[in-house]
């Protein structure tokens, strides 16, 4: 099991402003803002000190408690987006070597089987507690 404790993440949904996720070019192309940038570099940041000794394989679990900032109404979808993007474009440490691999290959079926989301209490800020376990060979299926 690896568990990781992350800033409360933007929200996909933001499309203008300081907090904005996404932004628009002139030309119509999407393209990610310095805040959600500096968002993914903050969760490398954490989950690479964990993962220096375990990387999960395989199918894994999922279990995530949100700390909202503030009490309004929330889409998961839009949460979810940002914090599986962030674990899809890590780079983490194996054998004591920097590399290109991802803590999830992608956010697929494929790999996280067992998906829970609770949403607690509200602390200033927000936060997101993340939860990975390995699901051992037959009993994810």
């Amino acid at each position: 099991m690896t568990r990781y404790r992350l800033d409360y993440p933007p929200s996909a949904g933001v499309t203008s402003g300081p907090t904005a996720y996404w932004g628009q070019r002139k030309n119509g192309t999407k393209y990610l803002t310095p805040y959600a940038l500096a968002y993914r570099a903050s969760v490398g940041r954490v989950v690479r000190k964990i993962m220096a000794d375990h990387n999960p394989s395989g199918q894994l679990s999922m279990r995530v408690s949100v700390h909202p900032p503030d009490n309004l109404t929330r889409d998961w979808d839009n949460i979810r987006k940002v914090l599986m993007d962030a674990l899809v474009s890590l780079n983490v440490k194996v054998n004591k070597v920097w590399l290109d691999v991802p803590v999830l290959l992608d956010d697929s079926n494929k790999y996280i089987r067992r998906e829970w989301v609770e949403w607690l209490e509200v602390v200033p800020g927000g936060s997101v507690e993340l939860e990975l376990r390995d699901i051992p060979r037959g009993k994810g299926e």
